[in-house]
């Protein structure tokens, strides 16, 4: 479980340095849970709790039945979000 919790946080940790650099842009769409479970080589569930970590960041929405998606986050971030952005090492 801490080893699935270790894999949960790099993987947020990589997207949400994607979005951040801009390399992922609002409105892209991420590529399916079994897709990024095989690309990090981790399980769907893994994968699922990173992206359950984003949504509540706000740096993604899922919408059912069409995916996940990059957030808007400049314009509807959060209280969380702000603070987890301020307080990571980000271009650092």
């Amino acid at each position: 479980m801490i080893m699935d919790k270790k894999l949960s946080n790099k993987i947020v940790r990589d997207i949400k340095q994607r979005i951040l650099s801009g390399t992922l842009k609002t409105g892209d769409r991420l590529p399916a849970e079994r897709e990024l479970a095989e690309n990090y080589n981790v399980s769907r569930i893994t994968v699922r709790n990173a992206i359950s970590r984003l949504v509540y960041l706000g740096f993604l929405q899922t919408i059912p039945q069409s995916g996940t998606f990059i957030a808007d986050f400049k314009k509807e971030a959060s209280v969380e979000l702000l603070v987890d952005i301020v307080s990571s090492d980000y271009g650092a």
